[in-house]
């Protein structure tokens, strides 16, 4: 959905950071993180930014949300060219989290697809309870729920920089997690994480340099981050650690900018 188009609200939610865009406003909100009440601090902070910001978003503006993957389940999905229905897609992704022990009942609501023939798929889940408490907070604040992906399905479905040939390693920064996702045109061939332990500098060389390792012809290592702090750290952990690649910054709709 484009920022240009009446009565639209693209919201980031992120451990602390949240940011507000619309054709009036480009809010950037960071906080501190209270890491046992995160699902609920979310909610709590969203709901007083809007309410100081609802002179500049109209009622009834359809939101869209793009979400740490802190706040939803994700899992690869290999190829299967046997899977026709959806229901045999799904079968197969909860199969797949379990392997990574993780069970998806009815407590969660589950989007799984092979966005292209051939390829890997992706599958994500989030939990129905904040789910539902994220969509009574938009009709409370007379707004309308158009949609939510965790970050790695934005890159998934498309929002990925474009390279002439070869695979591409973007690294995903947020205060307490980074994430890796190694694309080799457009097929996603590997997805990893990290959590920020005691430093923020450390964890992001331990995922390059341990993604790296399974794909040493991955030449270009695009960086895209939740805030401009993460994103400056990140490049320059990064080109520490690893200066024979080429590092390049990505912006929040992951177009290849200058670095700064």
């Amino acid at each position: 959905m484009s920022l240009l188009w009446p009565k639209s609200l693209h919201i980031g939610l992120f451990p602390g950071h949240i940011w507000l865009q619309n054709r009036r406003i480009n809010v950037e909100h960071p906080f501190t993180m209270e890491p046992l009440r995160v699902e609920q601090q979310i909610l709590d902070v969203l709901t007083e930014l809007i309410h100081a910001h609802k002179d500049q978003i109209d009622l009834k503006s359809r939101v869209t949300f793009s979400v740490s993957d802190r706040f939803a389940a994700i899992v690869q999905l290999p190829w299967k060219e046997q899977l026709f229905r959806q229901e045999e897609v799904r079968n197969f992704a909860q199969i797949c989290f379990e392997k990574q022990h993780q069970v998806i009942d009815e407590d969660w609501l589950m989007h799984a697809e092979f966005a292209r023939y051939g390829n890997a798929g992706l599958a994500y889940a989030f939990r129905q309870v904040w789910l539902g408490q994220l969509q009574a907070l938009c009709e409370q604040q007379q707004l309308i729920f158009e949609r939510i992906m965790p970050m790695t399905a934005r890159v998934y479905f498309g929002n990925q920089p474009r390279v002439r040939s070869g695979k591409q390693l973007i690294v995903l920064s947020e205060p307490s997690r980074i994430s890796s996702i190694v694309l080799n045109g457009r097929e996603m061939v590997g997805l990893d994480v990290e959590p920020v332990s005691q430093s923020f500098e450390s964890s992001v060389v331990r995922l390059v340099k341990r993604t790296y390792a399974l794909h040493e012809d991955s030449r270009q290592i695009n960086c895209w981050a939740v805030d401009n702090d993460s994103q400056k750290r990140t490049w320059t952990a990064i080109k520490q650690a690893l200066p024979e690649l080429t590092i390049q910054t990505l912006n929040r709709q992951f177009q290849i900018v200058p670095h700064q």
